[in-house]
């Protein structure tokens, strides 16, 4: 019953709330669309290496949702770009899987929300993928910090959250 409840909070509510969150944020900035556009595709060639996707994510500012994050929504790469790269971790997250698709030294990359029991207020969104399929050492980025594992349940430990449960966003 607990996973079905988390599950209609990430899949209904999130999906909803990001959907509007960015209509909403681009009706009142249109203005910001033209640049934004242009430092997207900037980005995109300096993805090409892992280097340059922590180097952007290092100019992430940790900023809360509105309401005390009630109001929970995932900002698009070019609305995080536009809002000069300020979110909580569901826009850090959103980033990084966008820009570790262009990577060449990235196997695969997912979000994925975890959540330590019922508390759905301890939430916490990240981006963790594989580096490559010869070595099978994983990545994690949250927020703007960067760490490897050796597995993917390593990964996850490194939070230490108690009745760990954890979906896979993208």
């Amino acid at each position: 019953m607990r996973k079905v409840l988390i599950f209609l909070y990430v899949v209904l509510f999130r999906c909803w709330m990001t959907f509007f969150g960015n209509i909403i944020y681009w009706f009142c900035h249109l203005s910001k669309l033209k640049t934004a556009r242009r430092e997207k595709e900037i980005l995109e060639s300096y993805a090409e290496f892992l280097f340059g996707v922590i180097k952007t994510l290092q100019k992430h500012e940790y900023v809360s949702d509105p309401r005390g994050g009630i109001l929970d929504w995932s900002p698009w790469p070019i609305t995080m770009i536009a809002r000069g790269f300020r979110d909580d971790c569901d826009g850090a997250a959103r980033l990084s899987c966008w820009m570790c698709r262009f990577c060449k030294e990235v196997a695969f990359a997912n979000e994925y929300i975890i959540i330590s029991g019922w508390h759905i207020n301890t939430a916490h969104v990240i981006t963790i993928g594989k580096l490559d399929c010869i070595t099978d050492r994983w990545f994690c980025f949250s927020n703007n910090q960067y760490f490897e594992a050796n597995s993917f349940d390593e990964v996850l430990n490194s939070f230490h959250y108690k009745n760990l449960i954890y979906y896979k966003l993208r």
